[in-house]
């Protein structure tokens, strides 16, 4: 029996995970040999319940092994490929994870040897996060790594557009079926990230989305990374569940610092004031984190020719403008805001090239 085969029959069993089935491994020459275990030989694994007996009778092995037989000629008439943690090819950042699955299922094409950097957010995002996640990823354009989100709607569905655009492998990890295209609306997308990207998925062909496999899949989306960007959220949403499994993993996480006064920045701004996520001020954090060195060749201007500023962003305009070199301190005192609000304000400036940052927390105008 093969050991794809083996493992979609354990995974079909209630109660029976990846973390069972490693400390099972610990005990075994190999994950096939446990169906050849007696039932007193099983019950000494550790972590063996009783209610996993009926799991192994006769009758029920007989039917998941035709279960699974089904499942592997789906996979390949489908084009997907099964990639078990022995596999070279499944992602080395996320077999370190103990809660990892065993197998995984994957269309399109096989990911380059080189860092990830997981990005997801909100499905319903502020007007204002388009633009701005075109002239980040854009700033990133140039350098060897693969982008990850989560192919829903919103966010996620920006981050793989533009990621595509600039010439990354962009990969998806889904609740479902990596056969299936969810939300319709995003079918073509799936459709172009296989040309230059691929689909990951933990369930077996033809699995529909359910509410449980989101949360689910969010740690997946954090462990397949060596850093992770949160662009959007409230404080509740399925992007911050995200971001919590990559503090779990410890990954380098990263916020977009919007506004105080829009509730799709509120769960960014928690995760930045409770100092478990750095405020992007500069692409470069970003790289550096990955391993990766910044390409001056590949730096372009995130202003556009004609520059306009919000109302709370001329508060601190006519503090630079008048005295360049400001303190971030000085510029809440003068502006009287809190230091929090200055700062979600400053980052956003700075990535669409509106002001610069400076040594010792200081900050400029752009071009001054």
């Amino acid at each position: 029996m093969s050991l794809e085969k083996s493992l979609l029959m354990l995974y079909a069993m209630p109660g029976i995970g990846p973390r069972t089935l490693r400390r099972w491994l610990g005990s075994l020459p190999n994950m096939q040999s446990l169906f050849l275990l007696s039932p007193l030989e099983r019950r000494a694994l550790p972590g063996f319940k009783p209610g996993f007996e009926p799991h192994f009778s006769a009758g029920n092995l007989a039917r998941l092994e035709e279960q699974a037989n089904l499942q592997l000629q789906r996979c390949h008439e489908s084009g997907l490929r099964t990639l078990t943690f022995l596999d070279a090819h499944y992602p080395s950042a996320l077999r370190s994870c103990l809660d990892a699955p065993l197998i995984l299922f994957h269309r399109g094409m096989l990911p380059p040897s080189q860092p990830t950097l997981t990005m997801v957010g909100t499905r319903n995002p502020s007007s204002d996060v388009a633009p701005l996640l075109q002239r980040f990823i854009h700033s990133l354009a140039g350098n060897s790594f693969s982008v990850c989100s989560g192919l829903a709607r919103g966010v996620d569905a920006l981050v793989h557009r533009e990621s595509l655009r600039n010439g990354f492998f962009s990969m998806a990890v889904v609740a479902h079926g990596a056969d299936l295209a969810y939300p319709l609306q995003n079918e073509s997308l799936a459709a172009d990230l296989l040309r230059n990207g691929c689909i990951w998925s933990e369930y077996p062909p033809g699995t529909l989305p359910e509410r449980e496999f989101f949360p689910q899949r969010n740690r997946i989306l954090a462990g397949m990374c060596q850093a992770l960007v949160l662009v959007q959220s409230n404080r509740g949403g399925g992007a911050m569940i995200t971001a919590r499994h990559a503090l779990r993993y410890q990954r380098p996480l990263f916020a977009f610092a919007g506004p105080f006064t829009q509730s799709a920045y509120a769960g960014p701004l928690a995760l930045i004031s409770e100092g478990q996520a750095k405020a992007i001020a500069r692409p470069e954090q970003v790289l550096k984190s990955l391993g990766l060195e910044s390409n001056p060749a590949n730096r372009l201007e995130l202003a556009d020719p004609e520059v306009h500023f919000s109302e709370n962003e001329m508060t601190l305009v006519r503090e630079l403008a008048s005295e360049p070199g400001l303190l971030l301190d000085q510029l809440a005192l003068r502006t009287q805001q809190s230091p929090a609000q200055v700062l979600a304000l400053l980052s956003v400036m700075e990535l669409e090239g509106k002001i610069e940052a400076l040594p010792g927390n200081r900050y400029r105008m752009a071009g001054c």
